[in-house]
């Protein structure tokens, strides 16, 4: 029988708890008067005290403890990590598992792999590579919770395409959806667009009958044809400040039109290279903690070391702090996606947003899962544990440990095995 204690304070009401997880579920929970050492894991005996429903025969329980328990982050955008780039037609089980891995390393136990603009057959092969992996690995299936498609329905200009090739953009297409759809099985369950292409209402509202969240992204659309998206169904600005004209009128612009429409959320990257501190206040305060969220937006070079590689037919360079810009005679500076994950995120927005940690960890916890339909993991016994350990450095978020069912993913475990597989994102 696998028993595993957690001990450490909820991160939304600092309460100092003891979880025993039992065969991958929450089998006891109290509150506790010590505070935990950071960091530390022992084995040893079964502590005395617990609730009586997790009491057992057992002798013996594995005991975790960190600084902060929160339910695992969910990422409803990530491009990939390691050098392996979900928008490949040559992508691998094996890879899906390691970029699934090195999320659960930085405390994501929940995430949407997203494909970017790219021709109709790479996009095809790539979303039925997704779907395999996801039938085939238990891990991979437990962690997937939909598909993002980014593209390749949005702007074609330089600017709000981003590191978007240009050469693969096009209107929205109800069949070419639908072959994407197929060889996804069903997983597609969030698509980025824009909203300036004739037609998009209807293809919106197509979209929302079937399930599927509509966000608006990559684009430089009007007021009108903003609200004519938002009208149709969309629920969702993908990674609000980023995407968009270096330069843009005072007003009116579609920045204010996305922020003054409150039946729209917005996704941020608050990595401390997307958005500037003032401006993820602003955001924040404009759409509240009710409707946003925080994205990783990793990219294929998230976890590689500084450098030039190839990426989406581009030239980007991973500079030593971390940010990933194109630099080939399509790029300007255009960020490429983004060398961090959610506990970077989280750190940043609460560094850089004027909100509290509790609430930096709602924008990563329960947001992207609510925008979803998801729940969030509770705190309750009986409950699958889907659990991160975390403590505050003075600089940074360090996740400890991943507890998802009865398995514990350590960080030094997973930083240790990937040191040593081959990366497969291409050097300049």
């Amino acid at each position: 029988m696998s028993v595993i204690t957690l001990r450490g304070k909820r991160y939304d009401t600092g309460e100092a708890v003891e979880i025993v997880v039992r065969d991958g579920r929450i089998a006891g929970l109290r509150s506790t008067q010590s505070v935990p050492v950071a960091g530390a894991s022992q084995e040893e005996k079964s502590p005395s005290g617990v609730a009586e429903s997790a009491r057992g025969t057992e002798s013996c329980s594995r005991v975790l403890e960190a600084e902060f328990i929160a339910p695992g982050f969910c990422d409803i955008q990530v491009n990939g990590a390691l050098g392996h780039n979900f928008t490949s037609r040559d992508l691998t089980v094996e890879q899906v598992r390691a970029v699934t891995e090195v999320c659960q390393q930085h405390g994501t136990t929940a995430y949407c792999p997203t494909v970017i603009t790219s021709d109709r057959a790479t996009l095809t092969a790539a979303l039925r590579r997704l779907a395999q992996a996801v039938e085939q690995d238990a891990t991979i299936r437990q962690a997937v919770v939909g598909f993002h498609l980014e593209g390749p329905y949005i702007c074609p200009a330089p600017g709000p395409r981003g590191a978007h090739p240009a050469e693969h953009i096009r209107p929205p297409d109800r069949e070419e959806f639908r072959l994407f759809q197929d060889a996804a099985a069903g997983r597609i369950r969030l698509v980025t667009l824009s909203p300036h292409w004739p037609g998009v209402g209807e293809f919106i509202a197509w979209l929302v009958e079937q399930g599927i969240v509509v966000a608006l992204g990559h684009h430089q659309a009007s007021t009108e044809q903003i609200r004519k998206a938002i009208h149709a169904g969309a629920r969702l600005a993908t990674h609000l400040g980023n995407g968009c004209d270096l330069v843009l009128p005072r007003h009116p612009n579609y920045l204010w039109d996305q922020l003054a429409a409150d039946e729209l959320w917005a996704s941020l990257i608050a990595d401390g290279h997307h958005l500037p501190p003032a401006v993820i206040r602003c955001m924040l305060r404009c759409k509240t903690l009710q409707r946003a969220l925080l994205i990783s937006d990793a990219s294929p070079l998230a976890g590689l070391p500084p450098g030039r590689y190839r990426l989406w037919s581009a030239t980007v360079e991973v500079t030593p702090s971390g940010r990933a810009v194109v630099v080939d005679e399509r790029g300007g500076g255009v960020l490429a996606g983004a060398c961090s994950f959610l506990d970077t995120c989280i750190f940043r927005a609460w560094q850089d947003g004027g909100i509290s940690l509790a609430d930096a960890v709602r924008l990563a916890v329960v947001q992207p899962r609510a925008l979803l339909g998801l729940p969030t993991p509770a705190f309750t016994i009986g409950e699958a544990a889907n659990f991160v350990l975390f403590d505050i450095g003075s600089n940074r978020l360090c996740v400890r440990y991943t507890v998802v069912g009865d398995q514990v993913v350590s960080a030094a475990e997973v930083v240790a095995g990937h040191a040593n597989r081959q990366r497969t994102a291409s050097p300049t």
